[in-house]
């Protein structure tokens, strides 16, 4: 009996492991290392509406660093700011891949104040990692969504250079 239980405790972890991976994966895109310069699509995502030198904007959030094609190294800091609803307990979720879209790092960006608003909130956060084997990457930010549904998912991804 009480391997019988704990087999069906064994399977109902599985599958749960199973349905989070489908839920939480589904929405990335992989970035093919010929189109690693232009902006890659999540479903869901946010197009840039304005891409220039100094930040690059989403609705509800502007990312001051790193910039669109900017080279990096490590420690990189990545500093911004975002409304209230893109954060959950003061943080935002934070991922950098290679061009062939395997994580290097993630991160959770913190609030520098009261994230509990509608206003624009101060972020920041600083990356530590080993030198990546491609040349470029994508730093992606996603709105902190706890409830899973994927109406609410948005993001904006930042295309950049490693040194």
């Amino acid at each position: 009996m009480r391997i019988i239980v704990l087999s069906i405790i064994a399977l109902i972890l599985a599958c749960g492991f199973f349905f989070a991976g489908f839920v939480y994966g589904k929405n990335i895109k992989k970035v093919s290392p010929s189109n690693s310069e232009s902006m890659a699509v999540m479903k869901n995502s946010i197009t840039p509406q304005t891409q220039s030198a100094v930040a690059l904007e989403a609705e509800g959030i502007k990312v001051t660093t790193p910039r669109s094609g900017q080279k990096i190294k490590s420690p990189m800091l990545i500093s911004g700011e975002a409304v209230g609803s893109w954060y959950f307990e003061g943080e935002i979720p934070a991922i950098l891949y290679n061009a062939q879209s395997e994580e290097i790092i993630r991160g959770n960006a913190k609030a520098n104040g009261d994230w509990m608003t509608d206003q624009l909130v101060p972020f920041e956060l600083t990356l530590e990692y080993d030198q990546p084997v491609t040349s470029t990457g994508t730093l992606i930010l996603r709105k902190n969504n706890p409830s899973g549904q994927d109406a609410l998912n948005q993001s904006i991804e930042i295309p950049i250079k490693f040194y």
